[in-house]
Order: structure tokens, then C-alpha cells, then sequence
């Protein structure tokens, strides 16, 4: 699962990052920095997503919520497995016309085989900026467009901490992933299997932080500063 991550990042990293993209211009995002330590589920997030012809940089919600059963009961939901994506009725449907890439400085884990639980901050590929899959879905109640983030099977490099882990795109899939024309089951399929070879592949780097960060209003920059440990694992 991934439920916390680090967007500490401007429209001029987004578009230096994604200089392969046509950006739409945004000034409503020119002059801000987007900064977010510690981004938790329910707060907002900044995502790419295709317009017609052009990539707009927008801000939605991280997460969204589902109705379970006629009682009207409601459930959180965060990420979408791989695995699952094209046959769950959630994501079915979503996956094949709404998807969004995630720029992301790197995401939270928790090792918990043995208490207390410890946090983690995962680099993706080292870089100060990763693209993760996310899919849009609307909260049937409030229509609110919320973010899930798609998860694969940990790779090598991250298994000791957990099984789990977003699904990481490279450059080359960040614009098959955000190609509308890619919309039919099969094609799609060719896109999830080759992001998760390349996951599976994508060399992580990582740290422990202070089990602060397990609270969601602690979002100073040292939620991100390696503590020192004798022994990780």
C-alpha cells in the first residue's frame, strides 16, 4: 500500500521534468511552489493529466471513497493493484479513459515484522522527481474526482520493508499512460505489463525517518531527514 508521499515541487520542475510533453500554460501555478512533506490521504495533490492535445498540470485529491453494499456504508480507497485494475468494476472503466501520472520526490513505508513500526522514505530511481500511475475516480455521493495511485508487487530493493509498491512509469510510458488513445483493454494491458517490468527493475533508495511522520500534521521538512539507526533490519 502506499498511502504518504513527498510533492515538494513547482510548475517550472514539472515542466523541466516533462520537457517531452506539451504543457498547457497555467498560471495559476506559475509563482507557487506545491509543498507537501508529508501529503496524506484526503489532501490535495498535483497530477498530470491530457486535455484534447496538451498535458495540464492539475490539482486533485488524494484518495477518494467508495460505497459498500445497500447499507450506504463507506470505504477509503487509496490504490488500485495492478493485478486487478482491468477486471475490478471500481477501476474497470476508470483505467481505460482516466488516467493521470503522479510526479512524486519519493513515498513513505512502514516495516512492520517486528514492533515498533518503523517509516521509511523511498527514492524511486534516486532522482528528485518519479512518475507514478494514478486513476481518477469520482465519489458518487459528493463528486468530488479523487487520485488513487496504482501498486505493484515490491521489487528487489524494497521487499525487506514492504510487498508493495506504486507502480513507477518512465518516461516513455508517462506518454503511453497519458495517451487517451490507448483505450481498449488489450492495449492498456501492454502498458500496465511493461511498467511492471520496468518497476520491477526500477532501483529504490531508502532511509529511516522519525515515526513522527505516522501523523498526518506532521509535515515539517525534516519529515523527510534520515535518522540514525544502529541496526535496519
Amino acid at each position: 500500500m502506499c498511502g504518504r508521499f513527498t510533492q515538494t515541487i513547482s510548475l517550472q520542475d514539472v515542466v523541466s521534468k516533462y520537457s517531452y510533453l506539451k504543457i498547457a500554460d497555467n498560471q495559476s501555478f506559475a509563482d507557487e511552489r506545491f509543498e507537501n512533506f508529508n501529503l496524506a490521504p484526503s489532501e490535495s495533490l498535483l497530477a498530470l493529466k491530457r486535455s484534447d492535445k496538451e498535458v495540464s498540470v492539475v490539482v486533485e485529491t488524494f484518495g477518494t471513497y467508495i460505497n459498500l453494499g445497500k447499507e450506504g456504508a463507506r470505504k477509503s480507497l487509496l490504490n488500485a493493484r495492478v493485478e486487478t485494475v482491468l477486471e475490478k468494476p471500481t477501476f474497470s472503466r476508470r483505467v481505460l479513459t482516466s488516467r493521470v501520472v503522479v510526479p512524486v520526490n519519493g513515498y513513505f513505508e512502514w516495516k512492520t515484522t517486528a514492533p515498533p513500526k518503523r517509516p521509511f522514505f523511498v527514492h524511486l530511481d534516486g532522482g528528485p522527481l518519479a512518475s507514478v500511475a494514478g486513476i481518477e475516480l469520482v465519489d458518487r455521493v459528493t463528486g468530488e474526482i479523487g487520485v488513487v495511485l496504482v501498486t505493484t508487487e515490491a521489487n528487489q530493493y524494497i521487499r525487506e520493508i514492504h510487498d508493495r509498491m506504486p507502480l513507477a512509469l518512465s518516461d516513455d510510458l508517462v506518454v503511453s499512460w497519458l495517451d487517451d488513445s490507448i483505450s481498449r483493454p488489450e492495449t492498456v494491458a501492454e502498458v500496465l505489463d511493461q511498467a511492471k517490468s520496468d518497476t520491477e527493475d526500477c532501483e529504490l533508495f531508502y532511509y529511516e525517518v522519525d515515526r513522527r511522520v505516522g501523523s498526518p500534521s506532521f509535515k515539517s521538512p525534516s519529515a523527510i531527514a534520515p535518522v540514525e539507526s544502529s541496526t535496519l533490519f
